[in-house]
Formats: structure tokens, C-alpha cells, sequence
């Protein structure tokens, strides 16, 4: 199954888990799971991560919570039911991190139907880090794979990475720039200090955060004197020294989908309230 990460160093999580749990399609039935948490109450899921970010080692550069998406191919949607969701989002727990805390929810209004999870950045009451290198990371997406195809042959169009040389060519040359990467992270991180791409990571999804239309991000991030560049007519990155792509900074596809959406409800609203005085916006 295709694996991605995403690292955040910033202070606010209430978005990412708002943001996981409005792209389910029905909040009542479909998958959440709250792993080390007290429950599945949205506050008490966001006030139980930022406690237990206290005791990760206060620098500013150290991840302190990640989101990571494991997706399902599309020609497997059909074989895929609840219960079988939930049984790969517990072994992906188990094999990624059994002691973090983890918020996992399914969203399988797509083609491609995925499990969110938000892990926190340290293990539970502890200060031992989920960091993985790029090594370790490759082992488990290809263990990962290795317990499907043993356990859920079904899903024979969703291996990604087994036995797969293109990947591993891939990995090779990624892994080098990652390497470099990380190397120049842990040297301003020792000065307390962040990289270009950290920096405008931060800047982009603060300018995210408070915003509610693709518009509002949009302006928000022109004002922070940030450039937007386009692609087929439309706007998927941003460019300073060199381009990034909304998804390799933390901004999702679906991020921003749900902007569109509550531009949408928006208009809606703003319609209802037009339309007859007899009508009340409800809240």
C-alpha cells in the first residue's frame, strides 16, 4: 500500500484532526480509532497529544506530531469493507510505533480509500522520539507489505513496494537527497534553527490554518510575500529559491478539497439567508 508521511513542527494540531475527521463520510460508522487516548472525543484527543508533547525535548525543529496516510489501489476498493480497515489500521499501529498515541480514521468516499493517522512526535509519557531514517522508514513500508500479501492477498493490486526495482532505484536516489536534507535539519537544530524548506513549511500551513476558502489561502500567502506558481491552469505550489508542490510541504489534495467545500456551504448559507426572511441559518 502506498505509504506517506508528513512531519509537523508547528504548535497547533486542532486542524489535522478536525481535517481527518470531516473528510470521513459518515462519522457515526466508519473507522476511528483512538490508540493510547482516552477516548474518541475530538477535545479530548487534541488536549491528550498537546500534553504528551510535553515531554518530547523542547527544541524548535523536532517533529511533534506526524500525519501519515497508508491508501488502498483502486482496483482493490471493491474487496475492502470496515472490518478489514480496521485490521490493517491496527497492524500499521503495531508495526509503526505500539507505544505513541495515534488518532486513525478511514476515508472511503474516494477511489482510492485510505486511513489517516496522527501519531504523536514522542511515545507515550515519554520522550523517545518516532523518528525513523530513511532505512528504517523503507523496512517498514516493505514488512508492511510482506504481512499483506500474506495475510490480505486480495489486495493484489495495492503492493507498492515489494520486489519492486523501480522502487528501489527510486528510494536509492531519494534517499541520498533526504540524507543531505536531514543531515543540514540536525545541524541548524542543534543552533535551534530551522531550514528554508521548515520555514515556508510553517509559513504555508499557518497560512492555511487560518483560512476557510482556497481565496483566503491564497491572499494569505501572497501577503506573507510568498509566490504561488500554476500548473494546467491551476495553482499547486509555491515557489521561493526553488518550487514545492503543496503535498511535499503538508498540504494535501484533500486539504485543500475542504476548503472548496466550505466555500461551497458557504455560498449555500448565504443563499438560504437571501432566499426568504421565513428561513433560519442554523448552527
Amino acid at each position: 500500500m502506498f505509504l506517506k508521511t508528513l512531519r509537523h513542527t508547528g504548535p497547533s494540531i486542532r486542524n489535522l484532526i478536525l481535517y481527518m475527521v470531516n473528510g470521513m463520510q459518515n462519522k457515526d460508522t466508519d473507522l476511528m480509532i483512538a490508540h493510547n487516548l482516552r477516548s474518541l472525543d475530538i477535545e479530548d484527543i487534541i488536549h491528550d497529544f498537546i500534553g504528551n508533547d510535553h515531554y518530547r525535548k523542547q527544541t524548535r525543529a523536532t517533529t511533534r506530531w506526524y500525519h501519515e496516510i497508508l491508501s488502498i489501489g483502486a482496483l482493490d476498493a471493491d474487496k475492502v469493507d470496515d472490518k478489514m480497515l480496521e485490521r490493517i489500521a491496527q497492524k500499521y499501529i503495531e508495526m509503526r510505533s505500539p507505544n505513541a498515541l495515534c488518532f486513525a480514521v478511514a476515508h472511503t468516499s474516494e477511489a482510492h480509500k485510505h486511513i489517516h493517522f496522527c501519531l504523536s512526535g514522542t511515545e507515550f509519557r515519554n520522550k523517545t522520539t518516532l523518528r525513523m531514517d530513511n532505512k528504517t522508514f523503507r523496512d517498514l513500508r516493505v514488512g508492511f507489505e510482506k504481512w499483506q500479501q500474506k495475510e490480505l492477498p486480495e489486495l493484489q493490486h495495492s503492493l507498492v513496494y515489494l520486489n519492486s526495482e523501480k522502487e528501489k532505484r527510486r528510494q536509492r536516489g531519494k534517499g541520498a537527497s533526504l540524507e543531505r536534507e536531514y543531515q543540514t535539519q540536525k545541524r541548524l537544530a542543534a543552533k535551534g534553527q530551522l531550514t528554508n524548506k521548515q520555514q515556508l513549511q510553517e509559513a504555508v500551513q499557518q497560512a492555511f490554518s487560518r483560512s476557510r476558502t482556497k481565496k483566503q489561502f491564497y491572499e494569505r500567502l501572497r501577503q506573507s510575500g510568498i509566490e504561488t506558481y500554476e500548473r494546467v491552469g491551476k495553482i499547486t505550489g509555491v515557489i521561493t529559491n526553488r518550487k514545492y508542490r503543496f503535498t511535499s510541504i503538508g498540504i494535501t489534495k484533500s486539504m485543500l478539497l475542504s476548503l472548496d467545500r466550505f466555500a461551497s456551504r458557504q455560498r449555500e448559507a448565504e443563499q438560504l439567508l437571501n432566499h426568504d426572511d421565513g428561513y433560519e441559518l442554523e448552527r
